[in-house]
């Protein structure tokens, strides 16, 4: 919160230097649909020739009457004037703080990211999907699956299984997959328990 206040009140202090250069990116006289804008990003951005990574801890947008900026948590670094900020995993241009609405969600089929092709498994047949990343001996990531199940109705839970802890947990993840059982992985996922899970059996050359 000190960082953002401080933020503010660089963006204060230098609006006065960059009031001329402050134009809302909304006035643009030419305005390019959030496709077209994230097509000439990509395509750009497949020939970039030097990066240099910025001292910036966050950024955050800014609206001060008709003027429209970014501006980094400690205040450093200010964007003003005539930009387009392109969410690239949304999909869609960013032009007003009331545009931020739900950029934290990320549709990962979007950006070419399918769950079905991954390590899935699924709870509830609802029409919104959720994707969620677990490790089998999460406990957090336990907690959060005991509250799954009632949704179901409203959301399908695909379950990727990510064995980040270890030895152990991959050898887990190996049986819950492989099982051609998926009911009963499923199920023993949900108990955390993996004893009833048939032994994994590796194929000559596979």
């Amino acid at each position: 919160m000190v960082k953002k206040l401080l933020g503010v009140s660089a963006l204060l202090t230098l609006s006065g230097v960059i009031q001329a250069a402050g134009q809302d990116s909304s006035q643009l006289e030419t305005r390019k649909t959030d496709t077209e804008m994230t097509a000439e990003v990509k395509e750009v951005m497949r020939s970039v020739d030097e990066v240099k990574r910025l001292p910036v801890t966050g950024l955050s947008m800014v609206k001060a009457g008709d003027k429209t900026f970014l501006i980094t948590d400690n205040g450093h670094f200010v964007v003003a004037g005539n930009f387009i900020l392109v969410d690239m995993w949304q999909g869609k241009i960013i032009g007003s703080v009331a545009d931020t609405k739900g950029i934290e969600k990320v549709d990962l089929r979007k950006i070419g990211f399918n769950p079905d092709e991954l390590s899935t498994l699924t709870i509830g047949k609802g029409k919104k999907e959720v994707t969620i990343f677990v490790d089998p001996q999460c406990n957090y990531c336990h907690e959060l699956i005991a509250q799954l199940e009632p949704l179901g109705n409203e959301y399908t839970f695909k379950l990727v299984l990510i064995p980040v802890l270890g030895k152990e947990s991959a050898e887990i993840s190996k049986k819950l997959i492989c099982n051609k059982d998926k009911a009963q992985s499923l199920k023993a996922l949900i108990a955390k328990d993996y004893s009833t899970l048939p032994a994994l059996v590796r194929e000559e050359g596979s």
